[in-house]
Protein backbone atom coordinates (compact mmCIF):
# COMPACT_ATOMS: atom_id res chain seq x y z
CA UNK A 1 0.00 0.00 0.00
CA UNK A 2 2.78 2.42 0.90
CA UNK A 3 4.58 1.61 -2.37
CA UNK A 4 1.39 2.54 -4.22
CA UNK A 5 1.53 6.03 -2.65
CA UNK A 6 5.02 6.46 -4.09
CA UNK A 7 3.67 5.58 -7.54
CA UNK A 8 0.75 7.99 -7.19
CA UNK A 9 3.04 10.80 -6.08
CA UNK A 10 5.29 10.10 -9.09
CA UNK A 11 8.40 9.75 -6.92
CA UNK A 12 11.62 8.97 -8.79
CA UNK A 13 12.29 5.21 -8.72
CA UNK A 14 8.79 4.42 -7.42
CA UNK A 15 8.28 1.67 -10.01
CA UNK A 16 11.33 -0.17 -8.75
CA UNK A 17 10.26 0.22 -5.08
CA UNK A 18 6.76 -1.00 -5.97
CA UNK A 19 8.19 -4.04 -7.76
CA UNK A 20 10.46 -4.94 -4.85
CA UNK A 21 7.63 -4.54 -2.30
CA UNK A 22 5.31 -6.62 -4.48
CA UNK A 23 7.82 -9.49 -4.74
CA UNK A 24 8.62 -9.39 -1.00
CA UNK A 25 4.93 -9.52 -0.04
CA UNK A 26 4.22 -12.28 -2.57
CA UNK A 27 7.11 -14.44 -1.31
CA UNK A 28 6.08 -13.80 2.30
CA UNK A 29 2.44 -14.83 1.77
CA UNK A 30 3.22 -17.89 -0.33
CA UNK A 31 6.07 -18.93 1.96
CA UNK A 32 4.11 -18.64 5.18
CA UNK A 33 1.00 -20.26 3.78
CA UNK A 34 2.79 -23.32 2.45
CA UNK A 35 5.78 -23.69 4.74
CA UNK A 36 4.15 -23.36 8.18
CA UNK A 37 2.51 -26.84 8.12
CA UNK A 38 5.68 -28.43 6.70
CA UNK A 39 7.96 -26.80 9.28
CA UNK A 40 5.54 -27.68 12.10
CA UNK A 41 5.59 -31.35 11.06
CA UNK A 42 9.39 -31.33 10.73
CA UNK A 43 9.75 -29.85 14.24
CA UNK A 44 7.08 -32.22 15.63
CA UNK A 45 4.84 -29.33 16.64
CA UNK A 46 1.21 -30.38 16.89
CA UNK A 47 -1.00 -28.40 14.59
CA UNK A 48 -4.72 -28.80 14.04
CA UNK A 49 -5.32 -29.15 10.32
CA UNK A 50 -8.88 -29.15 9.01
CA UNK A 51 -9.63 -31.42 6.09
CA UNK A 52 -9.78 -29.62 2.80
CA UNK A 53 -13.33 -29.78 1.48
CA UNK A 54 -14.33 -28.70 -2.01
CA UNK A 55 -17.15 -26.48 -0.78
CA UNK A 56 -17.72 -24.32 2.29
CA UNK A 57 -20.82 -22.50 3.51
CA UNK A 58 -20.47 -19.14 5.17
CA UNK A 59 -23.33 -17.04 6.50
CA UNK A 60 -23.05 -13.59 8.04
CA UNK A 61 -25.30 -12.97 11.06
CA UNK A 62 -26.08 -9.92 13.20
CA UNK A 63 -25.73 -11.86 16.48
CA UNK A 64 -23.42 -14.73 17.38
CA UNK A 65 -25.41 -17.99 17.42
CA UNK A 66 -25.34 -20.60 20.13
CA UNK A 67 -22.29 -22.76 19.69
CA UNK A 68 -22.56 -25.07 16.71
CA UNK A 69 -21.53 -28.68 17.24
CA UNK A 70 -20.75 -31.45 14.78
CA UNK A 71 -21.35 -35.09 15.63
CA UNK A 72 -20.72 -38.20 13.58
CA UNK A 73 -23.29 -40.97 14.02
CA UNK A 74 -21.34 -43.95 15.39
CA UNK A 75 -22.23 -47.59 14.76
CA UNK A 76 -24.18 -48.83 17.77
CA UNK A 77 -25.10 -45.33 18.96
CA UNK A 78 -28.65 -44.49 20.01
CA UNK A 79 -28.92 -42.09 17.04
CA UNK A 80 -28.12 -44.70 14.37
CA UNK A 81 -31.25 -45.81 12.53
CA UNK A 82 -33.53 -43.27 14.24
CA UNK A 83 -35.37 -40.39 12.62
CA UNK A 84 -34.52 -36.86 13.69
CA UNK A 85 -37.98 -36.39 15.22
CA UNK A 86 -37.39 -39.44 17.47
CA UNK A 87 -34.07 -38.19 18.84
CA UNK A 88 -34.08 -36.95 22.45
CA UNK A 89 -32.41 -33.64 21.60
CA UNK A 90 -33.85 -31.57 24.42
CA UNK A 91 -35.76 -28.34 24.06
CA UNK A 92 -32.89 -26.11 22.98
CA UNK A 93 -31.03 -28.24 20.41
CA UNK A 94 -31.68 -27.70 16.70
CA UNK A 95 -30.40 -29.87 13.85
CA UNK A 96 -29.26 -27.51 11.09
CA UNK A 97 -27.68 -29.86 8.56
CA UNK A 98 -26.96 -33.52 7.96
CA UNK A 99 -24.03 -34.40 5.69
CA UNK A 100 -24.35 -37.88 4.20
CA UNK A 101 -21.57 -39.22 1.98
CA UNK A 102 -20.19 -35.69 1.57
CA UNK A 103 -23.56 -34.30 0.41
CA UNK A 104 -25.68 -31.91 2.49
CA UNK A 105 -29.13 -33.29 3.25
CA UNK A 106 -32.16 -31.36 4.49
CA UNK A 107 -32.72 -32.35 8.13
CA UNK A 108 -36.48 -33.08 8.07
CA UNK A 109 -38.03 -34.86 11.03
CA UNK A 110 -38.52 -38.00 8.95
CA UNK A 111 -34.83 -38.27 7.94
CA UNK A 112 -33.38 -41.50 9.32
CA UNK A 113 -29.80 -41.11 10.48
CA UNK A 114 -27.23 -43.59 9.22
CA UNK A 115 -23.84 -44.58 10.59
CA UNK A 116 -21.27 -42.08 9.32
CA UNK A 117 -23.74 -39.21 8.89
CA UNK A 118 -22.32 -35.89 10.13
CA UNK A 119 -24.96 -33.98 12.07
CA UNK A 120 -24.49 -30.24 12.62
CA UNK A 121 -26.63 -28.72 15.32
CA UNK A 122 -26.99 -25.67 17.53
CA UNK A 123 -27.19 -26.43 21.24
CA UNK A 124 -26.52 -24.87 24.60
CA UNK A 125 -23.43 -25.95 26.53
CA UNK A 126 -25.57 -27.80 29.12
CA UNK A 127 -26.89 -30.10 26.37
CA UNK A 128 -23.46 -31.07 25.00
CA UNK A 129 -22.79 -34.06 27.28
CA UNK A 130 -26.14 -35.84 26.64
CA UNK A 131 -25.88 -35.09 22.92
CA UNK A 132 -22.39 -36.58 22.80
CA UNK A 133 -23.75 -39.76 24.46
CA UNK A 134 -26.57 -39.88 21.89
CA UNK A 135 -24.24 -39.91 18.86
CA UNK A 136 -21.42 -42.04 20.30
CA UNK A 137 -21.18 -45.48 21.88
CA UNK A 138 -20.75 -45.69 25.67
CA UNK A 139 -18.31 -48.27 26.99
CA UNK A 140 -19.78 -51.31 28.73
CA UNK A 141 -18.00 -50.63 32.02
CA UNK A 142 -19.03 -47.02 32.54
CA UNK A 143 -20.89 -44.12 30.98
CA UNK A 144 -17.84 -42.35 29.55
CA UNK A 145 -18.01 -41.41 25.88
CA UNK A 146 -15.60 -42.69 23.26
CA UNK A 147 -16.35 -39.84 20.85
CA UNK A 148 -16.06 -36.12 21.25
CA UNK A 149 -18.13 -33.38 19.67
CA UNK A 150 -16.31 -30.80 17.59
CA UNK A 151 -17.15 -27.15 18.19
CA UNK A 152 -17.68 -25.34 14.91
CA UNK A 153 -18.58 -21.86 16.18
CA UNK A 154 -18.38 -20.28 19.62
CA UNK A 155 -17.03 -21.95 22.70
Amino acid sequence: MLAAFALLAEVTGAERVYGVVFVVVLVSVVGQGTLVPLVARALDISMRERPSLPWELSVRLDDEPQPAHEFEVAAGSRAAGRTIRDLPLGEHAWVTLVVRDGTPTRPSGSLELRVGDRVLLLAEADDLEPLTRLFTVASETDDDDRGVARHIVGS
